[in-house]
């Protein structure tokens, strides 16, 4: 597990870059890198196609790059005044809109009971013929009341329960109210508002 403690450990020990790009470890990247996150190298910049391209961090010049850095699950790219770390294997959240991209024949296929075993109380789930309505998140969000029908599964994780939709993932903690929202958008949606990019998440594809 990469702590606080750790990252304040990387930008001291790497403080600046190498005198010569070649004293990085670019390996690493063509090691664990190139499938899941599209790792692309010229002469100046890296670049990372798991990363959204409107993003300064999806082109990184090499010579702002102090190293690379790997860890068991990551990989650490070590920039002056910033970390971008790379997953070593694809990410659960991948996995999950992979693994269920449409919904089930059935509700009575979804997991509702881990809801029940480990969100009621946290979350004020409830439930009705159609819908599952999560009190902990702000009424006024479209992901506060979810159509059962638009619900591709529900699959417990250590300290999460994840609702998985066509393009979005509602994380609910097991211990807590907290709620972590993932939304799965296109490139090619830059001229959508933002609202019908919420809408979007529920459609299928």
């Amino acid at each position: 597990m990469v702590t606080q403690e750790v990252i304040k450990t990387l930008y001291r020990q790497f403080n600046k870059p190498p005198k010569s790009v070649d004293e990085l470890n670019l390996a690493l990247l063509f090691d664990y890198a190139v499938e899941n996150h599209g790792i692309f190298l010229d002469e100046e910049s890296l670049y990372i196609g798991s990363v959204d391209p409107r993003s300064p961090f999806a082109t990184l010049p090499l010579s702002r790059i102090n190293e690379i850095v790997e860890f068991e699950t990551v990989i650490a790219v070590v920039l002056p005044a910033a970390i971008v770390f790379l997953n070593k294997e694809d990410s659960d959240v991948n996995i999950l809109y992979r693994q269920f991209n449409k919904p089930p024949k059935s509700v009575d296929e979804l997991n509702l009971a881990l809801l029940f075993d480990y969100a009621v109380e946290n979350h004020g789930i409830f439930l009705d013929e159609e819908s599952l309505y999560i009190g902990s998140v702000d009424p006024r969000s479209p992901f506060a009341t979810l159509p059962l029908s638009r619900i591709n599964e529900i699959v417990e994780f250590e300290t999460v329960i994840a609702v998985v939709l066509p393009a979005a993932i509602v994380f609910l903690n097991k211990e807590d109210s907290d709620v972590n929202i993932h939304i799965r958008l296109d490139d090619d949606e830059e001229d959508r508002s933002i609202w019908s990019k919420l809408k979007s998440c529920f459609k299928h594809s």
